[in-house]
């Protein structure tokens, strides 16, 4: 499926309302990209995903997620319901896709995720494979070759309208995504924005240079 034709850059504040309507449920989905494979060369590349989404179940054990000592916690804790049933409050959702810092994880943007899908949409965050915390081992590939990362977010677009459960429920028509540190980066490419190293190196040299133009660990 082309993603041009269906990622819109979306304001999501205009649609959200002020206050929360649903509970929220989570789940996260082990999809694979099979046309690349890992950084290790072994199998099929990973794309991890957590996802948050309106829900309405009761029956449903609800869990706490970032409660620990308040102050280690960087996250107010939140409840969500692991698994529980999409909402039938309305047929179709709008689709959020999320894309976390350089380093970061999926689920350290739940606080945007809880939120918005407490408001009415289905949220997916990825975690971009060499390139998360998620993962026992990073790899340089996954912080050097940070143009995959678009192809992340196309590729789970594409697996999420494809999902049984939550394909049928996504509104093809609403899709948008936001990012965080690389992961606007992340957004601005699939959009189409191209990165010019050429431009970063003039960056770099100038005396507007920043701690983006220093080695990282």
């Amino acid at each position: 499926m082309n993603h041009r034709t269906l990622l819109l850059l979306l304001l999501l504040a205009c649609q959200a309302s002020a206050q929360s309507t649903f509970k929220v449920g989570m789940i996260t989905r082990d999809f694979t990209d099979e046309h690349r494979r890992n950084w290790q060369g072994t199998a099929p590349r990973p794309l991890r995903t957590a996802i948050w989404y309106p829900t309405t179940a009761t029956t449903t054990k609800e869990e706490t997620i970032f409660g620990g000592p308040p102050d280690r916690e960087v996250f107010t804790p939140v409840t969500a319901a692991a698994g529980a049933d999409i909402s039938n409050a309305k047929q179709k959702y709008p689709l959020v896709l999320l894309s976390h810092g350089t380093g970061g994880s999926a689920v350290q943007l739940m606080w945007l995720g809880y939120y918005l899908a407490s408001r009415g949409y289905i949220v997916a965050a990825v975690n971009h494979h060499g390139n998360t915390a998620a993962e026992k081992q990073p790899a340089a590939q996954g912080f050097l070759l940070y143009w995959e990362r678009a192809r992340d977010l196309s590729v789970l677009m594409d697996k999420l309208l494809a999902d049984p459960l939550f394909g049928p429920r996504i509104d093809r028509e609403r899709i948008g995504a936001a990012g965080f540190s690389l992961g606007g980066y992340t957004v601005i490419s699939i959009a189409g924005g191209q990165f010019s190293p050429e431009e970063f190196a003039s960056f770099c040299r100038s005396p507007q240079r920043d701690f983006t133009c220093e080695p990282q660990p």
